[in-house]
C-alpha cells in the first residue's frame, strides 16, 4: 500500500482545556479540569510523538513497486529494472517472482505493484483477441498491445527488448550447420533430432512475446525519468544475449539479482 503523510497534524481544542492560566471549570463529575496550558502542552507533545513515529517507517516520496512473474527471465529482467532504478536515486521494493502471470497482472491493475516485465503477445488474451495477426510481429503487436492496455487500464508499455520467448524448434547445431537449417521452411524440408540448434520462424506461426516492461502511469507521471532509464536497458537485450543470460541462472545456478548487476556492470550502467 502507498502512503504518504503530508499533512501537518495539531491539536484538537476542547472545550474548558484551553483555557488561560488560573481559570478552572468543573467537568460534569464535579471534579476540576486540569490547568489549560499544562494540558495543551501535553497534547501538542503527543501529537509530535505520533508524527515522529508515522515518519520514521514511512518516506514522504513512496518507493516504486518492481515486481516480475516465476521465469527466471523475468525476475532477472526485474531484478535489472530495479537495480538501474536505485542508481538513479528512485527508491525501489523487491516484489519478484510474486506468481504466474494472472497473479502478477491483477498485482499491477489493482495497483499492489507498479511496473513488471509482459510479453507483447500475451496482450491478445488479455483483451480476448488472439487471433489477431498483429501479434506475430513485434512492432504490430507492441503497437497494438500498448494501445488496449492504456485505454484500458492507464497501463504504459515502455521500451521493448528486441527478442522473443515464444516456442521454438532445435535441431543439433553441427546437423543445422551442415544442411544449412535456418529456419522453420528448411526443417519443412528435412528433419533430425539430437542437440539444440534454434530456428527461425519464417512462417511467422507463433505469436512474437517480446519482454517489455509494463507501468501504472500515475507511477510513470510522478516519475517521468523511469521511461529514459529502462529505454537503453531492453535495446541492449536481444534474443542471443537473453539465451546467455539464461544459461547462467538456469543451467550455471547463479542468482538472478547476481547475474543483472553482472550485466549491468558490465555495460557500464551501475558501479
Amino acid at each position: 500500500m502507498r502512503c504518504r503523510h503530508n499533512k501537518t497534524l495539531g491539536p484538537r481544542t476542547v472545550s474548558g482545556l484551553d483555557a488561560p492560566a488560573g481559570n478552572r471549570q468543573r467537568a460534569a463529575n464535579g471534579r476540576l479540569t486540569p490547568r489549560g496550558p499544562r494540558l495543551s502542552k501535553i497534547l501538542k507533545s503527543l501529537c509530535a510523538l505520533v508524527l515522529l513515529t508515522l515518519g520514521a517507517g514511512s518516506p514522504l516520496e513512496a518507493a516504486v513497486v518492481v515486481s516480475s512473474k516465476l521465469s527466471s527471465e523475468s525476475a532477472m529482467l526485474g531484478q535489472m529494472i530495479r537495480l538501474l532504478l536505485g542508481a538513479e536515486g528512485i527508491q525501489t521494493v523487491d516484489k519478484t517472482r510474486i506468481g504466474a502471470t494472472p497473479v502478477v497482472r491483477q498485482a499491477l491493475l489493482s495497483g499492489e505493484i507498479d511496473l513488471y516485465v509482459e510479453y507483447t503477445g500475451n496482450a491478445g488474451l488479455f483483451f480476448n483477441d488472439a487471433g489477431d495477426p498483429a501479434w506475430k510481429d513485434l512492432e504490430r503487436g507492441y503497437e497494438l498491445g500498448s494501445r488496449l492496455d492504456y485505454a484500458a487500464n492507464r497501463i504504459v508499455w515502455l521500451t521493448p527488448a528486441h527478442a522473443s520467448n515464444a516456442w521454438a524448434l532445435a535441431v543439433r547445431s553441427d546437423v543445422a550447420q551442415a544442411y544449412h537449417l535456418r529456419t522453420m521452411s528448411d526443417f519443412g524440408r528435412w528433419a533430425a533430432g539430437g542437440g539444440l540448434q534454434i530456428l527461425e520462424d519464417d512462417r511467422h506461426d507463433q505469436p512474437v512475446y517480446a519482454p517489455v516492461p509494463i507501468i501504472r502511469e500515475s507511477i510513470l507521471r510522478e516519475y517521468p525519468q523511469i521511461a529514459a532509464i529502462v529505454k537503453p536497458l531492453m535495446e541492449s537485450l536481444d534474443r542471443e544475449t537473453l539465451q546467455q543470460l539464461n544459461a547462467r541462472v538456469q543451467i550455471n545456478g547463479e542468482s538472478d539479482e547476481a547475474v543483472a548487476v553482472d550485466y549491468l556492470k558490465t555495460r557500464g550502467w551501475l558501479k
